[in-house]
Protein backbone atom coordinates (compact mmCIF):
# COMPACT_ATOMS: atom_id res chain seq x y z
CA UNK A 1 0.00 0.00 0.00
CA UNK A 2 3.00 2.25 0.90
CA UNK A 3 4.50 2.05 -2.75
CA UNK A 4 1.24 2.35 -4.81
CA UNK A 5 1.36 6.06 -2.21
CA UNK A 6 4.87 6.52 -3.20
CA UNK A 7 4.19 6.27 -6.92
CA UNK A 8 1.42 8.34 -6.63
CA UNK A 9 2.97 11.09 -5.32
CA UNK A 10 6.30 10.70 -7.56
CA UNK A 11 4.01 11.08 -10.02
CA UNK A 12 1.73 14.30 -8.80
CA UNK A 13 5.24 15.45 -8.20
CA UNK A 14 6.91 14.96 -11.40
CA UNK A 15 3.54 16.37 -13.25
CA UNK A 16 4.02 19.65 -10.40
CA UNK A 17 7.99 19.74 -11.37
CA UNK A 18 7.37 20.04 -15.52
CA UNK A 19 4.18 21.76 -15.01
CA UNK A 20 6.20 24.63 -13.28
CA UNK A 21 9.30 23.96 -15.78
CA UNK A 22 7.00 25.12 -18.87
CA UNK A 23 5.34 28.08 -16.81
CA UNK A 24 8.30 29.53 -16.57
CA UNK A 25 8.58 29.00 -20.23
CA UNK A 26 5.76 30.27 -21.23
CA UNK A 27 6.30 33.15 -18.62
CA UNK A 28 9.69 33.98 -20.37
CA UNK A 29 8.30 33.89 -23.90
CA UNK A 30 4.98 36.17 -23.22
CA UNK A 31 7.18 38.44 -21.75
CA UNK A 32 9.46 39.06 -24.56
CA UNK A 33 6.67 38.94 -26.35
CA UNK A 34 4.61 41.72 -25.28
CA UNK A 35 7.77 43.83 -25.10
CA UNK A 36 8.32 43.06 -28.46
CA UNK A 37 5.22 44.24 -29.32
CA UNK A 38 4.95 47.08 -26.71
CA UNK A 39 7.67 48.93 -27.73
CA UNK A 40 8.96 47.96 -31.28
CA UNK A 41 5.89 47.83 -33.05
CA UNK A 42 4.00 50.16 -30.75
CA UNK A 43 0.89 47.60 -29.96
CA UNK A 44 0.17 46.21 -27.06
CA UNK A 45 -0.93 42.25 -26.69
CA UNK A 46 -4.62 43.39 -24.92
CA UNK A 47 -4.27 39.56 -22.89
CA UNK A 48 -0.59 39.27 -22.33
CA UNK A 49 -0.23 40.38 -19.04
CA UNK A 50 -3.49 38.50 -17.50
CA UNK A 51 -1.97 35.54 -18.61
CA UNK A 52 1.21 35.76 -17.19
CA UNK A 53 -0.56 36.81 -13.85
CA UNK A 54 -2.34 33.39 -13.78
CA UNK A 55 0.39 31.90 -15.32
CA UNK A 56 2.72 33.33 -12.04
CA UNK A 57 -0.03 32.16 -9.70
CA UNK A 58 0.06 28.58 -10.57
CA UNK A 59 3.65 28.28 -10.84
CA UNK A 60 4.05 29.57 -7.44
CA UNK A 61 1.56 27.41 -6.07
CA UNK A 62 2.85 24.46 -8.27
CA UNK A 63 6.52 25.26 -7.38
CA UNK A 64 5.76 24.97 -3.93
CA UNK A 65 4.34 21.43 -3.87
CA UNK A 66 7.88 20.65 -5.05
CA UNK A 67 9.63 22.67 -2.56
CA UNK A 68 7.60 21.03 0.24
CA UNK A 69 8.41 17.24 -1.92
CA UNK A 70 12.17 17.74 -2.19
CA UNK A 71 12.82 19.85 1.34
CA UNK A 72 14.16 22.83 -0.48
CA UNK A 73 11.62 25.03 1.27
CA UNK A 74 12.90 27.44 3.91
CA UNK A 75 14.25 26.64 7.19
CA UNK A 76 15.25 27.92 10.11
CA UNK A 77 19.05 26.87 9.85
CA UNK A 78 19.55 27.25 13.77
CA UNK A 79 17.47 24.76 15.00
CA UNK A 80 17.58 22.45 12.37
CA UNK A 81 21.48 21.89 12.35
CA UNK A 82 21.28 21.85 16.15
CA UNK A 83 18.82 18.79 15.51
CA UNK A 84 20.42 16.89 13.11
CA UNK A 85 22.06 13.50 13.88
CA UNK A 86 20.59 13.63 17.52
CA UNK A 87 17.38 11.89 19.15
CA UNK A 88 15.74 14.57 18.57
CA UNK A 89 15.46 14.73 14.72
CA UNK A 90 12.80 12.21 14.22
CA UNK A 91 10.70 14.17 16.63
CA UNK A 92 11.64 17.57 15.42
CA UNK A 93 11.35 16.98 12.14
CA UNK A 94 7.92 14.91 12.98
CA UNK A 95 6.94 18.58 13.79
CA UNK A 96 7.88 20.66 10.90
CA UNK A 97 5.48 18.20 8.88
CA UNK A 98 3.02 18.38 11.27
CA UNK A 99 2.91 22.56 10.89
CA UNK A 100 3.04 21.96 7.35
CA UNK A 101 0.05 19.66 7.46
CA UNK A 102 -1.65 22.62 9.57
CA UNK A 103 -0.73 25.47 7.56
CA UNK A 104 -1.62 23.48 3.89
CA UNK A 105 -5.13 22.57 5.50
CA UNK A 106 -6.09 26.38 6.69
CA UNK A 107 -4.69 26.82 2.96
CA UNK A 108 -7.06 24.35 1.54
CA UNK A 109 -10.01 25.24 3.82
CA UNK A 110 -9.77 28.89 2.55
CA UNK A 111 -8.41 28.63 -0.92
CA UNK A 112 -11.27 26.55 -1.66
CA UNK A 113 -14.13 28.59 0.42
CA UNK A 114 -12.51 31.63 -1.68
CA UNK A 115 -12.60 29.07 -4.99
CA UNK A 116 -16.67 28.62 -4.67
CA UNK A 117 -17.35 32.17 -3.72
CA UNK A 118 -15.80 33.64 -6.08
CA UNK A 119 -15.01 31.06 -8.92
CA UNK A 120 -18.34 31.84 -11.18
CA UNK A 121 -16.42 35.06 -12.03
CA UNK A 122 -15.22 36.24 -15.61
CA UNK A 123 -11.62 37.14 -16.00
CA UNK A 124 -11.65 40.79 -18.18
CA UNK A 125 -8.83 39.57 -20.99
CA UNK A 126 -9.51 36.42 -21.66
CA UNK A 127 -13.11 35.49 -20.24
CA UNK A 128 -12.73 32.02 -18.43
CA UNK A 129 -13.92 31.26 -15.24
CA UNK A 130 -11.68 32.61 -12.25
CA UNK A 131 -12.48 28.82 -11.16
CA UNK A 132 -9.41 27.25 -12.99
CA UNK A 133 -7.17 30.11 -11.41
CA UNK A 134 -8.51 30.38 -7.62
CA UNK A 135 -8.28 26.12 -7.69
CA UNK A 136 -4.72 26.29 -7.53
CA UNK A 137 -4.79 27.29 -4.35
CA UNK A 138 -6.70 24.54 -2.65
CA UNK A 139 -5.74 22.02 -5.46
CA UNK A 140 -1.70 22.80 -4.33
CA UNK A 141 -2.49 22.65 -0.68
CA UNK A 142 -4.26 19.14 -0.90
CA UNK A 143 -0.87 18.24 -2.88
CA UNK A 144 1.50 19.56 -0.15
CA UNK A 145 -0.46 17.99 2.69
CA UNK A 146 0.01 14.67 0.53
CA UNK A 147 3.74 15.43 0.49
CA UNK A 148 3.86 15.72 4.26
CA UNK A 149 1.75 12.81 5.09
CA UNK A 150 4.41 10.95 3.53
CA UNK A 151 6.94 12.15 5.16
CA UNK A 152 4.92 11.81 8.44
CA UNK A 153 4.80 7.94 7.59
CA UNK A 154 8.29 7.48 6.97
CA UNK A 155 8.94 9.37 10.31
CA UNK A 156 6.43 6.82 12.23
CA UNK A 157 7.30 3.45 10.56
CA UNK A 158 10.98 4.58 11.05
CA UNK A 159 12.51 4.00 7.84
CA UNK A 160 16.17 4.29 6.95
CA UNK A 161 15.13 8.25 5.41
CA UNK A 162 14.14 11.21 7.32
CA UNK A 163 11.89 13.24 5.59
CA UNK A 164 14.55 15.58 5.47
CA UNK A 165 16.85 13.43 3.67
CA UNK A 166 14.72 12.18 0.97
CA UNK A 167 15.04 12.67 -2.76
CA UNK A 168 12.18 12.75 -5.40
CA UNK A 169 12.33 8.62 -5.20
CA UNK A 170 11.86 7.98 -2.12
CA UNK A 171 15.12 7.02 -0.93
CA UNK A 172 18.80 8.37 -0.50
CA UNK A 173 20.04 11.51 0.68
CA UNK A 174 20.62 14.80 -1.54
Amino acid sequence: MLKIYDRLRICIDKFCTWSSALLMAYLAVICVTQVFFRYILNNSISWSEETMRFSFLWLVFLGATTCINDDSSLIIDLFYNKTKGTKIEAPYNLVMQILIIVSSYILLKYGWSYTIGYGARVSGALEIPMFFIFVSMPLCALIMIIHSINKVIHIIIGMKNTPFSMNREGGGSK
